[in-house]
Formats: structure tokens, C-alpha cells, sequence
């Protein structure tokens, strides 16, 4: 028995030894990429010590406390309130002396939005909203679609969760394998004036800011990436499905959910500037050629007006990006505005909305624009 096992040992260790090597191997990468254990590092980092810090993973999203977690150390003055369609503004938009934060690429629906806030501790809650609110939160059919057992939970991060993007790990491969991913880059450790973490901002520079907002990097120049984009969600539009579903009424649940958005910001003194954000310009034609099935793009700002009216509050409907002076070139996709879009229109939002102009100089911000010489970057990643 001996005897057998002593040569059975051997064959066992070559046998385990590759899978062993490539567990480790991917382990290391994970973690010296900002993969796995990227939270503590990514919030000391930005929030605490507020370096020029971009976090972008490759293999998992951001996970629903990360904002709450920002936002009670920073409690920031302002903050952007909504989806990804928030991400495009900047603490570079506001003054010095204005803290900002926007919070989007966590939430999907809008009832996350209330929770969000009440989960934060009084101290916590900012001054002023700008709030995004997307078309298809008003669809009762792409709401049904979305909810998940645990969306509304924001104030658990276990142990467990430092593994998150792990199980991923043969798509990491596949990715090396055909040249998406350079090792050097994940072992460097010396950057000029921005620091990269995460396999996506170490490979492209796409990724979140200190302020919360999205940094594309390289691929925002991939115009046919954008382009095939656009076309993707004009065949949405015209097949009934993702987030151009068609209906025949605007939902009355998530009108109602708003009004106790409202209420809560009203009783805790929170100013709110809601926005409905844009869509491309050719995906807006699209839907225009049978606005019968997308009364939530045509019919909405005429049913939010009022409600918003009723709290003191006010809402702008920029649905239509050319009419705050933006066109399809300033979009990176079908739904998302670059940061040169969304600086036009917050300053259409200075102009109509005097209460914002506390917080900004919009002089300033004018010359910032008119010397922009791209379609999408104003301030890059200062």
C-alpha cells in the first residue's frame, strides 16, 4: 500500500499542479488589478484622501453601497441623482468651495432612488439634488423587468463580496488570449497625475472619478462602437424590446413613487432640480415616427411638471438633445451624453433654474466650453 501510494503522490501533485499555478496566477491578477479587494482601497483613496484616483473594473459593477459609503464620508453639498445617465457630471461644473458627487451606475428604477437616501444618516444628505430621471422608469413594463430580490440593500458589504468578479475568471483569459488585456499594465505601479485600478481603467482609462463620474478613456473615440450602438437601439425602438418597450400609459406607481421621492427631500429640505435626460438624435426621430407606444418619452414632462410644482420644485425636459444646443456627434451612445453635452446642459439649467446659480459660475464654465476642442471631454480628469 506503500509502495502504491508513494508513486500515486507524485502523479497527484503533477496533476493538481496547473490548476493550483492558474488559481494562483488568477488570484494575483485580480488583486493586484483592482478586481477583488478594490472597496476599502478605492473609498481611502477617493473619498478620504481624494486622489486622482480612477477605479474601473473589467468583470464586476459597482455594488449598491458603494455610493452610500461615499457619500457619508464626503457629505457632499450637491449631488447628481439617477442612473449612468448622471455620470457625466463634474465637481468641475460646481465652485471650489462647492462639494459634489453624483451617484449614478447603481440604479435602475426609481424606487432605488428614495431608498438610496433614506438609507444615508441625516448628516449625510446633501443640500440640492440634480435628478435624473429616465423615461422608461415610467413604463410599467421595463420596471417589472428589472426588480431584483436584493436591489434595495445598500448598507451590507461582506467579506465575501471582496471576491466579486472572480467567477469570471475564464473571460479574463479569453480576454489575454486575444490581446484585450497587457500584464504589464496590471503590474505598474507608476502613473503621472492619475492613478488607474482595475483591469478596464488600466487597459482603456474607463472608469469612476473621486467625484463619482464616469471617465471613458480611449473608448469614447471608437466611433463605430457608438455608431453600432445607436443602431442597436433603433432596432429596440422599432421590435419592442430593452429599454424601448412600447405601452400605452405612462405608470401611475412610479408617478406615485416619485411623490414620495419628493416629499422625503421636502421634509429634509433638500432643493431638487429634476431633468429628463437626452436621447440621440436619430434614436429620438425614430421614436417620434410612433409616439402611440412611447407616451413616457412624449407625454411625460407634461404629467412630472405639476408633481414637481406641487413640492416647490422644478423639472426640465432634455429628452432631445439639440434643444440645449447638443447633437448626436456630443452623445457616446444611444442614451448616454459626453461630458461636453452635459456641460451645455447644465448651463441651459443655470439659465432656467436661478436657484442653481449659487453653486456655479457659469462664465466660467462658458469659456471652459468654447475652448473644448473635441466632441467629449471639456475637463478630462482633472
Amino acid at each position: 500500500m506503500n509502495k502504491e501510494l508513494k508513486k500515486f503522490t507524485p502523479r497527484l501533485v503533477w496533476f493538481i499542479f496547473p490548476y493550483v499555478l492558474i488559481s494562483v496566477f488568477t488570484v494575483l491578477v485580480f488583486y493586484k488589478s483592482g478586481e477583488i479587494f478594490w472597496f476599502k482601497k478605492t473609498i481611502t483613496a477617493q473619498s478620504i484622501e481624494r486622489r486622482n484616483f480612477i477605479y474601473g473594473a473589467a468583470y464586476s459593477n459597482l455594488p449598491n453601497n458603494f455610493r452610500l459609503v461615499a457619500m457619508e464620508i464626503s457629505s457632499p453639498k450637491i449631488i447628481a441623482l439617477g442612473s449612468s445617465r448622471v455620470l457625466q457630471f463634474r465637481s468641475a461644473f460646481f465652485k471650489d468651495s462647492i462639494s459634489f458627487y453624483t451617484t449614478g451606475g447603481v440604479f435602475k428604477r426609481l424606487e432605488q432612488l428614495r431608498v438610496f437616501l433614506e438609507s444615508l444618516p441625516e448628516e449625510s444628505l446633501p443640500q440640492s439634488i440634480i435628478l435624473g430621471l429616465d423615461q422608461w422608469w415610467f413604463n410599467a413594463q421595463y420596471d417589472s423587468m428589472i426588480k431584483i430580490k436584493n436591489d434595495l440593500i445598500y448598507n451590507k458589504y461582506s467579506w465575501i463580496d471582496n471576491w466579486s468578479g472572480i467567477e469570471y475568471w475564464q473571460k479574463f483569459y479569453s480576454d489575454l488570449w486575444h490581446g484585450k488585456i497587457e500584464l504589464k499594465k496590471i503590474w505598474a505601479n507608476n502613473y503621472s497625475d492619475v492613478e488607474y485600478f482595475g483591469i478596464s481603467a488600466r487597459m482603456s482609462g474607463f472608469g469612476y472619478r473621486k467625484d463619482g463620474s464616469r471617465a471613458y478613456g480611449n473608448i469614447i473615440s471608437e466611433g463605430t462602437t457608438i455608431k453600432s450602438r445607436i443602431a442597436s437601439a433603433i432596432d429596440s425602438a422599432k421590435s419592442n424590446s430593452g429599454i424601448f418597450q412600447w405601452t400605452n400609459s405612462i405608470d401611475k406607481n412610479s408617478l406615485n413613487e416619485l411623490r414620495i421621492l419628493l416629499r422625503f427631500c421636502k421634509k429634509h429640505k433638500i432643493a431638487i432640480t429634476g431633468f429628463l435626460p437626452p436621447i440621440d438624435v436619430l434614436v429620438w426621430s425614430e421614436l417620434k415616427k410612433q409616439p402611440a407606444h412611447f407616451p413616457h418619452f412624449f407625454n411625460l414632462y407634461n404629467q412630472l411638471f405639476p408633481i414637481f410644482r406641487d413640492y416647490g420644485f422644478h423639472v426640465y425636459d432634455f429628452s432631445n438633445p439639440e434643444n440645449y444646443g447638443s447633437n448626436t456627434f456630443e452623445m457616446v451612445d444611444a442614451v448616454h451624453g459626453s461630458e461636453k453635452s452635459f456641460l451645455k446642459l447644465y448651463l441651459e439649467l443655470l439659465r432656467s433654474d436661478t436657484y442653481l446659480n449659487q453653486y456655479s459660475d457659469s462664465t466660467f464654465l462658458k469659456t471652459e466650453l468654447n475652448k473644448t476642442k473635441g466632441n467629449f471631454d471639456v475637463f478630462g480628469n482633472k
